[in-house]
């Protein structure tokens, strides 16, 4: 058993090794390390805020892109970029295994579900909210992750581009996982999401960007697991729709990024884009941000 989707169901775990990267083999050298993250000048995560990002393209062309395998295919550079990304995620300082992170994790044991049913105010327990506790605070304490993650999730048809619109800021009460490798997060919907799609709804990936704080949480074999903490606040920045081909259906890709003055926007639930939490009167807000 291993990772999870949106709503909670266990995902099966990937075959590879801790450090290994898909199509590659032996360990990373300088050159790769140095491109952890694809943070270099070359590779500028995002292009001007009109049209498609640099982040957005990049994914779409990968999402249509030849296979490779079970994954799509990445040309020898970027399996180089692969290869830094987990070799940080996967260091010593860096991956703890902490007991309840592994619990959560491995899935088998429904802790995955327990835990997020109750922090979405799905099913809540006395039981539920200390395993929430303790998880979430071992989270919190987890290394900040500075790069892209990537998430497979799925929503009503429309959510994204009717309901929630750019502009809006959008969070999750559960804890979200991601992947740090785009080819997983792709495998992820086009596998085990895709088992639980209602046909009402439709596939969605979502792209958290440098500004999002994230934590490396590697785990078993999960090498590239990346966790974004309940309710933290996102703003939508791009939403398009990729009409898909042939062998590939439908996808919307949502590009994700911090807020500056989170409190100055309704909160819309990123599930159903329900407003869960009205916006504060932005003199309150400001003093709000100030105070924390």
């Amino acid at each position: 058993m291993g990772l999870f989707d949106d709503r909670g169901h266990t995902m099966p775990t990937t075959p590879y090794t801790r450090l290994q990267a898909p199509g590659t083999s032996g360990a990373p050298g300088t050159a790769a390390r140095s491109r952890f993250a694809c943070l270099d000048g070359a590779r500028s995560a995002f292009s001007s805020e009109k049209g498609m990002s640099h982040a957005c393209e990049a994914l779409k062309a990968l999402y249509l892109g030849p296979d490779d395998g079970p994954y799509r295919q990445r040309d020898a550079s970027q399996r180089q970029d692969d290869l830094a990304i987990l070799e940080q995620l996967n260091a010593d300082a860096n991956r703890q295994d902490p007991p309840c992170l592994v619990d959560y994790i491995e899935g088998g044991n429904g802790e995955h579900r327990i835990i997020n049913d109750h922090l979405r105010g799905l099913r809540r327990s006395d039981h539920a909210a200390r395993m929430a506790r303790a998880l979430c605070d071992t989270v919190s304490k987890l290394t900040p992750y500075p790069g892209i993650a990537y998430r497979a999730t799925t929503a009503p048809a429309g959510v994204y581009g009717q309901t929630i619109v750019l502009g809006d800021v959008i969070h999750d009460g559960g804890l979200m996982s991601a992947s740090a490798l785009p080819q997983h997060a792709i495998h992820w919907m086009e596998t085990w999401t895709a088992q639980f799609r209602d046909p009402a709804s439709e596939h969605v990936l979502l792209i958290f960007d440098e500004t999002v704080p994230k934590h490396m949480a590697a785990g078993g074999m999960l090498a590239d697991h990346v966790l974004v903490t309940p309710d933290t606040p996102l703003k939508v920045k791009e939403i398009h729709r990729i009409e898909g081909d042939a062998s590939r259906q439908p996808v919307v890709l949502v590009r994700l990024k911090s807020p500056a003055h989170p409190f100055e926007h309704d909160m819309k639930n990123c599930f159903t884009g329900d407003i869960d939490f009205p916006a504060l009167e932005r003199s309150w807000s400001r003093r709000f941000a100030f105070w924390r």
